[in-house]
């Protein structure tokens, strides 16, 4: 999965954000621009984010942010973000 990340350049470098929100969405930036994820699928993310917790949370530092929630009607792979 990284190595396909890498080579499809789906990842993006940000000194900071001035929330998890905007970091969640900075970190989609590369994935919105080929047409894999729009703006109501990261809407997505960061509702559950809000409703169920902080699970897209790794380890301190890392995460990897995604939604099982209406991801059939708005995202067309399977990629994940990790920041």
């Amino acid at each position: 999965m990284l190595k396909e990340i890498v080579e499809k350049g789906f990842y993006t470098f940000k000194d900071s954000f001035a929330s998890w929100e905007d970091a969640v969405r900075g970190s989609y930036e590369p994935l919105q621009k080929c047409k894999i994820v729009d703006y109501t699928y990261i809407n997505n993310v960061i509702e559950c984010v809000k409703k169920y917790g902080p699970y897209i949370v790794i380890v301190p530092g890392i995460a990897m942010p995604h939604s099982t929630e209406g991801a059939d009607e708005n995202i067309s792979g399977s990629e994940e973000v990790a920041f």
